[in-house]
């Protein structure tokens, strides 16, 4: 099993530059309000852990994406998400480690 398999993975854009408290822009439209909820199951909470990824491929075109563990901060009333993530930590999810 790999790193972050029992976290729900949200997709990002990882290219996106991140706010100046270097937070991943998550949700910030009604559409991407919606798309996070779909991904969760159902409302993102506050402080939940999930697996950042955006879509990646290795030199020879296999999917490899980059990956990063974080929580969700969450704003409710606006329905704003961002991400909160130790920079250091993102990776190819190939480099990841495993779990047993």
């Amino acid at each position: 099993m790999t790193l972050g398999a029992t976290k729900r993975r949200v997709l990002v854009d990882l290219n996106v530059s991140p706010t100046d408290e270097g937070h991943i822009l998550v949700a910030v439209t009604p559409a991407d309000w919606e798309r996070l909820r779909h991904q969760l199951g159902g409302d993102p909470i506050n402080g939940m852990e999930v697996l950042f990824y955006d879509e990646d491929q290795d030199e020879l075109g296999k999917r490899d994406d980059l990956i990063v563990e974080g929580h969700l901060l969450v704003d409710v009333p606006s329905r704003h998400c961002f991400g909160v993530v130790d920079w250091q930590q993102l990776r190819h999810e190939s480099d990841a480690p495993r779990r047993l």
